[in-house]
């Protein structure tokens, strides 16, 4: 099956924007993207623009938040909603970020999705953030039915590539007996507690500082 119009012919964000997707937070499109530390540009994959999840470099010295270059005025999504457990049942718990999602999707049987993702963070330790894709049957992104939910990557993965960030990551899902609607990227600031911990306060400061940064590109099912 083909991706649904009007992103069937924007699955490469070659037109620059966000045509066919839906959006939450600081979310755009670029040429290209800083790494930290002056570590260079990362380029797309495919054609002329990537997309931007959030934005590690809009926050000042403390690690606040401050406008995004490349989303003014822009303000954070909320992310609370969202948490994970890993294999030792330590939970990462949300705060605020951005995501993407791509509705009335279907994927037949015997079909897979593809997509190219890239995880920026500059730094490490407790406040894990985090990228998760998630794909919400019959597209009811409020419906108590889990979604299926993947980590993508996490500050505190071993297997990130450097201290800031992954080499670009090829995903592929391929549903068992198909898959009918929304398709949903995030990237979220994320605290991480013991698996006999509280969970961290809505306000506690510090969850919603530093922000990372998810990149996209070449989503399409094959």
């Amino acid at each position: 099956m083909p991706l649904p119009d009007p992103f069937s012919t924007n699955a490469r964000f070659q037109r620059g924007d966000f045509t066919g997707l839906r959006t939450a937070g600081i979310c755009f499109t670029a040429n290209a993207f800083p790494l930290p530390d002056s570590a260079g540009q990362v380029r797309p994959v495919h054609g002329d623009f990537l997309a931007v999840l959030d934005d590690w470099r809009a926050c000042d010295d403390d690690g606040e938040r401050i406008d995004s270059a490349g989303a003014p005025g822009v303000k954070p999504a909320d992310t609370q909603a969202f948490e994970f457990a890993d294999p030792l049942g330590r939970r990462t718990y949300g705060a605020d970020g951005a995501w993407v999602d791509l509705e009335d999707v279907t994927i037949a049987a015997g079909e897979r999705l593809r997509f190219f993702w890239k995880f920026i963070s500059p730094l490490q330790g407790r406040y894990n953030d985090f990228a998760l894709f998630l794909a919400y049957p019959d597209g009811d992104v409020t419906a108590p039915r889990q979604p299926v939910r993947t980590p993508l990557a996490q500050m505190s993965d071993p297997a990130r590539n450097t201290l800031f960030d992954t080499d670009w990551c090829v995903s592929v899902w391929e549903p068992p007996g198909g898959f009918t609607g929304t398709l949903r990227w995030l990237v979220s600031n994320g605290e991480r507690r013991g698996a006999n911990d509280r969970p961290p306060g809505p306000t506690a400061r510090r969850r919603f500082s530093t922000p990372s940064t998810l990149l996209l590109d070449a989503i399409e099912i094959e």
